[in-house]
């Protein structure tokens, strides 16, 4: 049915006019755009999808983004596409393989929502206690459209988590949710911005933070 699963450097290779019109087009407004920045200097794989109209994916495209190795760094990106009125659900998992030292994650995730779609993503951060992680993510909701993105932060030393949001279009609908868990020393950075851009159009944001010992969490959004 024209469905694109594929990692990001094939697609590049096989699906080239279906990725490059949408590859990197937008940036984070919300403080870390020298790291956004890094992250597409040095970004080498990732998951591309690419949902033609009127289809709809049933079940999860789930991707695993696992850190190997001490003082490794990596790059993920995920890029999704769907058409008018496609149905579509992402879960990315962000993990390292053991508890070695000074692993530094800088991800991103940019979701395009056409009109009359519905998208649902869902990201699980769950690194080990010695990395350092950016996660900044990206959606554009179309007239009539659905986004649903959920983050659940439970590792890492140190994360900020950045998720901004367009609703573009009227009808539109956007909704945020993050479930964050903060033991020990860690500490965790988030930051949403919702922008809109059309009238009639619709967000909600909840998200919840469970603090432990010496554990600290910031939040801030507009």
């Amino acid at each position: 049915q024209g469905v694109i699963i594929s990692s990001l450097k094939d697609a590049l290779i096989h699906h080239e006019a279906a990725i490059r019109p949408w590859l990197f087009q937008n940036t984070t407004e919300l403080g870390s755009g020298k790291f956004e920045y890094l992250h597409r200097a040095l970004v080498s794989n990732g998951l591309f999808v690419f949902v033609p109209k009127n289809v709809e994916v049933s079940g999860y495209i789930a991707a695993t983004y696992e850190v190997t190795g001490e003082r490794t760094a990596s790059f993920p990106h995920t890029l999704v596409v769907a058409q008018d009125h496609a149905r579509v659900q992402i879960l990315d998992s962000y993990l390292t393989a053991s508890d070695a030292q000074g692993s530094y994650v800088s991800a991103s995730a940019h979701v395009h929502v056409d009109q009359g779609a519905r998208v649902e993503r869902t990201a699980i951060q769950n690194t080990n206690i010695s990395t350092n992680l950016f996660q900044l993510d990206s959606g554009f909701v179309s007239r009539d459209a659905e986004f649903q993105s959920t983050a659940i932060n439970l590792g890492g030393k140190k994360a900020r988590y950045e998720n901004q949001v367009s609703i573009e279009g009227s009808g539109s609908n956007a909704k945020m949710y993050a479930l964050t868990v903060a033991d020990g020393k860690q500490e965790f950075d988030q930051r949403t911005f919702q922008t809109h851009t059309a009238p009639n159009t619709f967000s909600d944001l909840l998200y919840k933070n469970a603090l432990m010992d010496q554990a600290r969490t910031v939040f801030s959004g507009l």
